[in-house]
């Protein structure tokens, strides 16, 4: 959406303020302002390539791996909700950002690099007072799981929900026709093809609170390719489904959850026109709340792909997710994350602990351990290391915040990454200690 619709939209919202009386109507806004320093120093991204590959990666400039990387970035978002006769609601929020100041590609000068205008929402909602369900219609947030293994993201589509009343459960129904930043044109050749503005997606569940202790909730997701017929859509999924179940449980002050999915379809890769999709992921959490910290340890499993089945693609496909259970390895700070924020193909083992020593005060410890579930594909650039290298390091974080008046956070995050086998060969670098990245920064709500 351009910007001056985005301006057109707001302006509409704010005259539904202006001319609705006080009885009818209600309305809220906020926002945010994040300022934040980026610093990342690491020995192990040096480049061990044969010289005519680097050669070509510094005449392309993309080589910036090289060098230790610090830069400061601004993000601003504003909402805005209008409710009228407590049972209709418009959200619009707007975020402009990441506003990048001194970026490694200019040596550090004090430019600009990134801005962006987004519409983040926009969307209208109806849930009438008398009737226990929801419907929704735009631009709006969605999880097609409880930790966003599938999708984790801004959606264009249509949203109901209704809850069955005196039983403790609820259903719920997507269609979903756009994913946040989906490309029309895949293959660069002027023609439009499939991506997530070309494809419908269909998510459904049920969730149940109705056995006390215990929580349930079950969901299928379809990803439909509707240009699988056409002869430039050689090189990306066809249809794809998720099947999932997920449980938790709290007993006294312990709760255990677990997440399994399992996906089966077919897609499309060059020679092979029909390969059968077979993936798998589990997450599995078990939070202790005690009475000076909290406690979470996490186990989590995505299958990889095994490059030996010719017919048979078993890694664990996704549409949009978002899994950001560390600093470095599954996080998009940077840049340099292993994974893309992605759980698929990869498993980890994370202990997490969370205190607030004093009002304001929050700390928290990350360790993580992670690896490949799958043999890697090794660029033949790199025969010192094993193809099956599969260890991707150990990382941990600690991330502190404060809050010094009502609205105004400052918080810090520091990570050290300790590459392992895996990590090196991905990257093509070779090896030469920690990777280790601070960020410091402030943010005002309002």
């Amino acid at each position: 959406m351009s910007r001056w619709a985005i301006f057109a939209c707001a302006a509409l919202l704010g005259a539904c303020l202006a001319w609705a009386d006080d009885e009818s109507l209600d309305y809220a806004a906020s926002g945010s302002l994040r300022v934040r320093g980026f610093s990342l120093r690491s020995r192990t991204l040096d480049r061990d390539l044969d010289p005519t590959t680097r050669l070509s990666l510094r005449l392309s400039g993309d080589d910036e791996l090289d060098a230790t990387q610090h830069f400061l970035d601004t993000r601003l978002r504003l909402q805005l909700r209008v409710t009228a006769y407590d049972q209709v609601s418009a959200h619009l929020a707007i975020e402009v950002g990441d506003i990048t100041f001194g970026v490694a590609k200019q040596g550090g000068a004090l430019g600009t690099d990134g801005v962006v205008f987004e519409n983040k929402n926009l969307y209208l909602e109806w849930h009438p007072t008398r009737y226990s369900f929801t419907l929704r219609a735009g631009l709006y947030p969605r999880e097609s799981d409880p930790y966003g293994l599938v999708l984790s993201d801004d959606v264009a589509g249509l949203h109901g929900e209704v809850e069955l009343l005196g039983t403790g459960t609820e259903l719920y129904a997507d269609f979903i026709k756009a994913v946040e930043n989906s490309r029309v044109d895949l293959d660069s050749d002027g023609i439009p093809d499939n991506d997530y503005n070309d494809r419908t997606v269909f998510l459904a569940g049920v969730r149940s609170r109705a056995l006390g202790l215990l929580d349930l909730e079950g969901f299928g997701i379809a990803d439909i390719d509707n240009t699988q017929d056409s002869p430039v859509a050689a090189n990306v999924e066809r249809d794809v489904y998720w099947g999932g179940l997920s449980a938790s449980v709290r007993v006294g002050p312990a709760r255990l959850s677990s997440t399994g999915i399992y996906a089966g379809g077919k897609r499309s890769q060059p020679g092979s026109p029909g390969v059968r999709i077979r993936g798998f992921a589990v997450d599995n959490r078990l939070t202790l709340s005690l009475p000076f910290f909290t406690l979470e340890a996490i186990f989590a499993w995505a299958s990889g792909r095994d490059p030996s089945r010719t017919s048979t693609n078993t890694a664990f496909p996704t549409i949009a997710p978002f899994y950001g259970a560390s600093g470095i390895v599954y996080s998009n700070f940077g840049g340099l994350n292993a994974t893309g924020s992605n759980l698929s193909g990869t498993a980890h083992t994370t202990l997490k602990l969370r205190s607030s020593p004093t009002d304001g005060l929050d700390i928290e410890a990350v360790f993580l351990w992670a690896w490949y579930t799958s043999d890697r594909d090794v660029s033949q650039n790199v025969n010192r290391f094993n193809a099956d290298a599969r260890d991707l390091g150990f990382e941990a974080d600690l991330n502190v915040t404060y809050e010094i008046a009502p609205g105004f956070k400052t918080f810090a995050r520091g990570s050290l990454f300790f590459p392992g086998h895996g990590y090196v060969v991905q990257r093509d670098t070779r090896r030469r200690g920690a990777l280790s990245m601070v960020i410091l920064g402030a943010q005002f709500s309002f």
